[in-house]
């Protein structure tokens, strides 16, 4: 029983760190039985962040994406230092990632993430949530515990930005754990730097010419593991 416990906050844990740096609430936001996915933003996308994030979001259904999300970081038996290197556009990393190639002595993904994803509109605010999968607990089942919610906003027909929602945001500390109380919290304070975790992280669409390059670096860690 302990042992679960502890492995699920683990996992929990490592679930709520890989994508963008965001925290995890402990309530979804929204119902996604009562949401509709955005068409526009199916598709593979790569994140601006500090480092990296490949993000694929296939429609599940008319209500929800399915997101697998894989951190790019150096193989380890790349010996390159890139304290130094700080892509700050589309072209930078796209080079960047020609010039050091894939697999263990280039570019590699890590912390791989699968969620459902779903959005919800909070006064005049989109944000979207994402519910981890592919987890099982032999006392909960495949519960959910944790949740990443992210403000989100279009930048432009082949960007979006995503900013988290911090679950250490004073207004929560005697808030009930139920999704319509945080949901009106965030509503009254959508617009407070407070509310989030760090600034918002840039997405971009990933082009037609270089979706294969993109897709071999999550592909060997979703398909060749070793």
């Amino acid at each position: 029983m302990v042992a679960n416990q502890i492995q699920r906050l683990a996992t929990a844990a490592l679930l709520c760190a890989c994508l963008l740096s965001a925290a995890c609430l402990p309530v979804p936001i929204g119902n996604p039985e009562r949401s509709r996915v955005d068409p526009e933003l199916g598709g593979l996308w790569i994140g601006m962040g500090d480092a990296p994030a490949v993000v694929l979001l296939q429609p599940y259904d008319k209500r929800t994406w399915l997101a697998v999300t894989a951190n790019v970081e150096p193989g380890p038996d790349n010996g390159r230092d890139y304290d130094d290197v700080s892509p700050q556009s589309y072209d930078e990393i796209i080079a960047l990632i020609r010039e050091a190639g894939t697999g263990q002595d280039g570019l590699v993904a890590t912390s791989v993430s699968l969620d459902k994803v779903w959005r919800t509109k909070l006064g005049k605010l989109w944000f979207l949530t994402w519910e981890y999968k592919g987890v099982f607990d032999a006392d909960e089942g495949f519960a959910n515990e944790w949740w990443r919610v992210y403000r989100f906003e279009k930048t432009g027909p082949d960007s979006f930005t995503l900013r988290g929602v911090d679950p250490e945001f004073p207004g929560f500390r005697d808030a009930k754990r139920t999704r319509r109380a945080y949901e009106r919290l965030i509503r009254k304070h959508a617009d407070d730097d407070e509310l989030y975790y760090g600034p918002a992280v840039q997405l971009l669409r990933v082009r037609d010419q270089h979706a294969a390059l993109l897709m071999e670096i999550v592909g060997e860690v979703v398909f060749d593991p070793t």
